[in-house]
């Protein structure tokens, strides 16, 4: 049996629900809602959690592996295709790929990638 807390927020609203997990079935140990004066951005992310884990205690949950669940509004996955570089310059190479077409504030974004096996077709890499 897996026990597991699994995490949705919306800005300034938090929903936590700790479960078992075994064989296709799920127990709900525990579920909480907080609303929380400050919205959750990626600049006080350690603060956010410091005080998650304040409610945590406070609340009698033990820590546990965490699922955390984005809206698909916040998650942007796109296939970026760029020229074979030198691995110490390729972060930047697929960063400034994935700026030309952000629509938001590169200050506002987190970016990262995954760098796929098989080339493209004119032998470009690839990532996702």
């Amino acid at each position: 049996m897996a026990r597991i807390i699994a995490l949705d927020w919306d800005n300034r609203e938090l929903h936590l629900v700790a479960a078992n997990v075994s064989r296709g079935k799920v127990h709900v140990e525990r579920a909480a809602s907080w609303r929380d004066a400050t919205p959750f951005q990626a600049v006080n992310a350690a603060e956010f959690g410091e005080r998650l884990r304040q409610r945590l205690k406070e609340a009698g949950i033990a820590p546990a592996p965490v699922i955390v669940c984005l809206g698909r509004d916040r998650v942007v996955v796109k296939e970026v295709r760029y020229p074979q570089v030198a691995s110490d310059v390729e972060a930047a190479v697929v960063r400034n790929q994935i700026l030309k077409e952000l629509t938001e504030s590169p200050d506002d974004v987190l970016m990262d990638y995954f760098p796929l096996k098989e080339p493209g077709r004119n032998g470009e890499r690839r990532a996702i």
